[in-house]
């Protein structure tokens, strides 16, 4: 057949759509870094962590996500314990989405930890601790114990 056909004409635009300018503003922004200040730079501003960690844990890498919420989470290694070690924050832009992600099983205990009210619960080889603050969601989590936990919590230096 090899037949070839040529269009030709003109563009017409009715101007029934404007003209759009994407940018980035909508993107989520992440990063896992090994540096604490690189993760600062992405978040933009510092955040309240623990300054004490129980015997052999080590910082293993800072995670930062900042979409419809912004989360933060280091997790921590320790050569002789299987598992990891995590510190997470969640801030939320508001105290229902909060409060949906802040759920708590009835099997553990609230106490008072550095003027916060935390969430323990303790599950086979694991501890979980759970906090808010506003909008913000803590949680520590790992194969330590609960008094270790607590340790932690009391160490972060807060701002208030």
């Amino acid at each position: 057949d090899e037949q070839q056909y040529v269009v030709s004409g003109q563009e017409v635009d009715p101007g029934l759509v404007d003209e759009g300018v994407a940018d980035n503003a909508g993107q989520a922004k992440t990063i896992t870094t090994t540096d604490l200040s690189e993760a600062e730079e992405v978040l933009g501003f510092t955040p309240l962590i623990p300054s004490w960690l129980p015997d052999g844990w080590t910082v293993e890498s800072y995670y930062v996500r900042i979409a419809s919420a912004t989360t933060f989470r280091i997790q921590y290694l320790n050569e002789q314990v299987e598992g990891l070690l995590r510190f997470s924050i969640a801030a939320y832009p508001d105290m229902e989405r909060a409060l949906r992600e802040f759920e708590q099983a009835k099997t553990g205990s609230v106490t008072l930890c550095n003027g916060w009210s935390v969430y323990i619960a303790e599950n086979v080889d694991r501890c979980v601790a759970v906090w808010q603050v506003d909008t913000v969601c803590y949680s520590l989590s790992g194969p330590i114990t609960s008094d270790d936990i607590v340790q932690m919590i009391n160490s972060i230096q807060r701002s208030d």
